[in-house]
């Protein structure tokens, strides 16, 4: 997974471009470089206080870096760039769906995002998700909007990645 992860780094610092052609501010780039891993001690505080564990390749990636800032280092469309969310961020994000008093409406756009065996872990800047399934191990691809739309994005976080550098390659 880190190869893959250090290929897509070395793409974007080559282009100086995300995917939809627009120049990056290098600044994203020294920003993400310096984001640091989790420790092993808020890892596996993470994963007790959500119950779960993530998957080799995920795991790797936290151990790697704690999120990616402002990088969209996931690419499933030109139109979807994701951002790894931090361990914070996901937990924020995981309490702020499951706490909520009334499950949402069809006009909210996040109908189901509520499930408890899905975990947001990657976020657009249109408000999609890429989400891990927990109970199945899969990526799953939640599209924001009025009819939201749910898809199997990949059967692992490596694919995802593989994914994203045959895209990034098309531009750079």
């Amino acid at each position: 997974m880190l190869d893959k992860l250090r290929e897509i780094e070395m793409l974007y610092m080559q282009g100086q471009k995300r995917y939809d052609e627009m120049e990056m501010h290098p600044k994203i780039m020294q920003f993400y470089l310096k984001e640091q891993p989790v420790s092993d001690v808020e890892y596996h505080d993470v994963l007790d206080l959500m119950g779960f564990t993530f998957p080799a390749d995920l795991a790797e990636f936290y151990h790697y870096k704690n999120g990616s800032g402002t990088l969209e280092v996931i690419v499933t469309s030109k139109e979807r760039r994701y951002r790894m969310l931090s361990l914070a961020a996901m937990i924020e994000l995981k309490m702020y769906f499951q706490n909520k008093i009334e499950p949402s409406k069809s006009t909210s756009g996040y109908d189901h995002i509520e499930d408890p065996t899905w975990i947001a872990f990657a976020a657009s800047e249109d408000g999609s998700f890429l989400l891990l399934d927990t109970q199945k191990q899969v990526i799953l691809e939640y599209q924001f909007g009025t009819q939201v739309c749910v898809t199997k994005a990949a059967d692992s976080f490596t694919q995802l990645l593989t994914t994203t550098i045959e895209k990034l390659k098309e531009i750079v």
